[in-house]
């Protein structure tokens, strides 16, 4: 019997989190991904094309679930990786009164998000950066958890 590796476990996500990190330091943007695990073990990769409105890309990944279905597959797990701006609050947790995009005190990460179709299991990442002066990215510390099942787990940029 072959064990088939997890692409939540931390090998995999600091493995995921390295290939952006290239293509930002590469290209100057992470294109959104989608990695899947199918319940077979065949992993599979597909770029993302986020509509712009938020309830459009709630079907549009939803879409991307029956998409699967239909074709047979099966969904063990999901990691979406992609770009962002935030914006860090002190204290006072107040709803932002403008988007994050536009916010003077804005920061850009690339964010990893997965969890298993059970629900069970979860990863969130976040690798923060400023820009120097030509654009390239300057890395902060690491954010996240790599899993509920392994809380203690940290990854080192």
């Amino acid at each position: 019997m072959k064990l088939i590796q997890s692409i939540l476990d931390s090998r995999s996500i600091e493995e995921i989190l390295r290939m952006a990190k290239k293509n930002l330091e590469c290209d100057g943007h992470v294109a959104p991904v989608l990695f899947l695990q199918l319940q077979t073990g065949k992993q599979l990769m597909t770029p993302l094309h986020f509509p712009e409105i938020t309830e459009e890309r709630r079907r549009y990944l939803t879409g991307l679930g029956f998409a699967l279905l239909r074709d047979g597959k099966i969904l063990a797990e999901a990691v979406m990786v992609l770009e962002t701006w935030f914006v860090r609050t002190k204290g006072n947790l107040a709803p932002l009164t403008m988007a994050p995009s536009q916010h003077p005190q804005r920061k850009e990460a690339v964010v990893l998000i997965g969890r298993n179709a059970t629900k069970s299991r979860s990863v969130i990442v976040m690798q923060p950066f400023s820009r120097g002066s030509k654009g390239e990215p300057i890395w902060e510390k690491v954010e996240g958890n790599l899993s509920e099942d392994d809380p203690k787990a940290s990854l080192d940029s």
